[in-house]
């Protein structure tokens, strides 16, 4: 899986006015500010750790959380909705940063996943 600021390095290009355009409005479109309770599940030493959380922003593919506890970065689990029970595979990608509520990091997800949010994402305009 690439991290976002590959997928902006990606997807960079130039724009009329000669200056970089680096698709940032393409990925912005496809992100929703919202705070949603989640519980990021993960093993360690052949036990499962559950450490609360909740959402900065989510897309289809990834979530911006800030979790109680400190994640290792790299580490696999599941994400799940505290209100819907709902499940998704993920992967921390970024290396946790500490903030007032906790510490802040990227999960992604281990493919797209349209609907595990139960929110429909605007579409990009043409």
């Amino acid at each position: 899986m690439e991290t976002t600021e590959k997928a902006v390095a990606r997807t960079a290009t130039p724009s009329s006015s000669g200056r970089l355009h680096l698709g940032l409005d393409r990925l912005r479109r496809h992100r929703l500010t919202i705070r949603i309770g989640v519980t990021l599940e993960y093993s360690e030493r052949g036990q499962t750790v559950s450490v609360p959380a909740y959402t900065v922003w989510v897309s289809d593919r990834e979530a911006l959380v800030v979790a109680q506890e400190s994640v290792p970065e790299g580490r696999s689990g599941e994400l799940k909705i505290a209100f819907t029970g709902d499940r998704q595979g993920f992967r921390l990608s970024s290396v946790p940063a500490k903030h007032a509520d906790g510490y802040c990091a990227l999960v992604q997800f281990d493919s797209p996943v349209a609907g595990f949010w139960h929110i429909v994402f605007p579409q990009p305009r043409a």
